[in-house]
């Protein structure tokens, strides 16, 4: 928000919050021996907001004299995007909900804590491996294959389904299936189970 004429008559303290001359020395330094730097930073606008900027320094040498140029990149929409996306994985990893995505091979993309504590794969042993290997060819082919194919053709699905599993043993759960769509086209399935054990059991002892 400075003008020209304005920027002109201040100094680094002036943009630069908590500015420190022995750390200008230390970059000053740096830059001699390598020409160029890019960091990330804080700047004050004219305003008084502080905002977080990414800057590409270069030195220049003019008549003899040492000068260093600066670009220098507002980059508060990366970093609001980049926060968003942390809250997301954290809610995702933190779920008790199974997630995952797949892509139209079957291939796990992705996958948060509790999809591992389910199948009792690693995440090594999951992303980038297809639905079959992580789950068993048998399981696979019979219960959740047809599902996905319904999928796959556009159509969310919402089935129940019995799966043995290797900590808590033999589970019950309601599965939603959801087309990943990616420019208009169905890319994958997006996964969400939820288990539901302990209410299919009370249905089951009700109807006994």
């Amino acid at each position: 928000g400075y003008t020209r004429e304005e920027l002109l008559t201040m100094n680094l303290s002036d943009i630069i919050p908590g500015f420190v001359r022995d750390k200008w020395n230390s970059h000053w330094h740096r830059l001699r021996q390598r020409k160029s730097e890019h960091v990330e930073t804080r700047h004050r606008k004219k305003n008084g907001d502080v905002i977080p900027v990414e800057v590409t320094t270069h030195l220049l040498d003019y008549a003899g004299l040492g000068l260093e140029i600066a670009y220098v990149v507002d980059i508060t929409e990366r970093k609001m995007v980049e926060e968003e996306r942390l809250q997301a994985e954290y809610i995702v990893s933190s779920s008790t909900d199974v997630m995952g995505l797949l892509d139209k091979n079957y291939v796990f993309l992705a996958a948060n804590q509790a999809a591992f504590n389910t199948t009792g794969k690693s995440r090594e042993e999951s992303i980038g491996h297809t639905a079959w290997e992580v789950l068993g060819k048998e399981f696979f082919e019979e219960t959740m294959k047809p599902y996905a194919d319904i999928c796959l053709s556009g159509q969310s699905v919402n089935f129940q389904h019995w799966m043995q599993t290797p900590e808590a043993g033999k589970r019950y759960l309601d599965v939603h299936f959801s087309p990943f769509i990616v420019n208009k086209c169905v890319e994958g399935v997006v996964v969400n189970s939820r288990d539901i054990t302990e209410h299919q059991n009370l249905v089951e002892e009700l109807q006994n």
